[in-house]
């Protein structure tokens, strides 16, 4: 339980630290992938899938999903919930904004994304769906020219990339989810945004015992 308090705590702390330190579209001019040159550049577009991976929760094509499954363990008043399993999987894909494309492999980048749920909450899944309009954010230069399997299949197998998003000081690419409305950004790194669900359970259900426990012990000292 101690355990519990002390992971939950943690992640809110490191939230707010992130939500405090600089954005990485700062610095980053918006451009069209047309108008791409070497540099630091923001760009937004859709995701044109190669390859894609089913969601568990929906079903949904997804060119990036992340998942882990959780189970009640504990036989107390408030039984933890424990992450029992997790894995992901990624595919290269295109962004495209109207303009140009550009191949994307988002294994090689920061994600943010929304996070579904499913099986009451059991099943959790952070994923990129074909069709989804992104922001990604990167530092860009000419590609190498280095064959690409991938292309061998999917809408554009004849097309080729002529840019790639590469890492620098300010840190590796990033990828924003973004809806019609606006951007949904969240405030962790990839690993604590995922598992923020889990440690504001922790949290509540260690404070719901903590409390259980200190009106049991007032209660029992209570002289009759």
């Amino acid at each position: 339980m101690l355990a519990g308090t002390i992971a939950g705590v943690s992640m809110v702390i490191w939230s707010i630290r992130r939500a405090r330190q600089p954005t990485l579209r700062e610095g980053a001019t918006r451009t069209s992938i047309a108008e791409l040159a070497p540099g630091r550049f923001r760009v937004i577009g859709r995701v044109i899938p190669i390859r894609t991976t089913p969601s568990e929760i929906d079903g949904a094509a997804c060119v990036y999903v992340e998942r882990a499954r959780y189970a009640a363990v504990g036989g107390g008043l408030v039984p933890l919930m424990r992450e029992v399993d997790h894995g992901w999987s990624a595919h290269r894909f295109f962004l495209d904004d109207g303009s140009a494309r550009l191949l994307v492999d988002p294994a090689e980048v920061l994600i943010d994304c929304s996070t579904a749920t499913g099986d009451g909450g059991l099943v959790a899944e952070r994923r990129l769906r074909a069709g989804e309009e992104i922001e990604l954010v990167a530092r860009f230069r000419a590609a190498d020219g280095a064959s690409t399997p991938d292309l061998d299949e999917g809408p554009y197998r004849a097309a080729a990339s002529s840019w790639e998003a590469v890492a620098d000081d300010v840190g590796p690419p990033r990828i924003s989810y973004r809806t019609e409305e606006g951007m949904e950004r969240a405030s962790l790194d990839e690993i604590s945004s995922f598992l923020r669900g889990a440690g504001a359970l922790m949290i509540a259900t260690s404070l719901l015992f903590g409390g259980v426990m200190l009106w049991l012990h007032w209660w029992l000292a209570i002289p009759v």
